[in-house]
C-alpha cells in the first residue's frame, strides 16, 4: 500500500526537495547547538561520523572549500538571515554533478565565529594539501587522528 506521503513526493519532487533541504537546515542548525566545537555529517543520511563506531570514520584528510564557507556568530540561532539555506541549495547543485561523496563539516574558529563548509574526505595527503591551498583553506584534518594539518605550514 502507498502511503499519502510517499503519493505527494512522486506528484510534487519539487516539494519534497523543499521539505528536504528544511530538515538538513535544522540539522545543522541543531548540530551547532549540541556540537558547537565541531561535526561531520555523512553525505547520504547526515548523521554524525564517527558516532557509532570510530571504524566508520573514512582514512584521509578532510578538505573544505569546495563551496564558499558560510560564517557567522550565531548560524543555529540566525537561520532566517537565509546563509545555512543557501548553502543547502548549493550542496544540492554540488552533490549533483559530484561523484565523490561530499560530507558537511561544521565548527567554531578561534575567534568564536560558527562555520560551515562542504567537505571532500581525500585520501592521498599530497592531493589534499594541494586542494586545500587552491581553495586557500587554513587547514585540513586527519579524519582518523582527528587532528589538524594547518597548510599554511606545509
Amino acid at each position: 500500500m502507498t502511503s499519502t506521503i510517499d503519493t505527494h513526493v512522486r506528484q510534487s519532487p519539487t516539494l519534497a526537495r523543499v521539505d528536504f533541504d528544511q530538515e538538513l537546515v535544522t540539522t545543522i542548525a541543531a548540530s551547532f547547538m549540541i556540537r558547537p566545537s565541531g561535526f561531520t555529517l555523512t553525505p547520504i543520511d547526515f548523521e554524525y561520523l564517527g558516532d557509532d563506531d570510530v571504524t566508520d570514520i573514512p582514512t584521509g584528510y578532510a578538505v573544505g572549500g569546495i563551496l564558499p564557507s558560510v560564517v557567522d556568530s550565531d548560524l543555529a540561532k540566525n537561520l532566517q538571515n537565509g546563509l545555512v539555506r543557501g548553502f543547502v541549495r548549493n550542496y544540492r547543485a554540488l552533490t549533483s554533478i559530484l561523484t565523490e561523496d561530499v560530507y558537511i563539516g561544521g565548527w567554531q574558529d578561534q575567534n568564536g565565529l560558527q562555520c560551515l563548509d562542504a567537505v571532500l574526505i581525500v585520501r592521498q595527503f599530497d592531493r589534499a594539501l594541494r586542494l586545500s591551498k587552491a581553495w586557500n583553506q587554513k587547514a585540513m584534518g586527519q579524519m582518523k587522528l582527528g587532528k589538524y594539518v594547518r597548510t599554511i605550514e606545509v
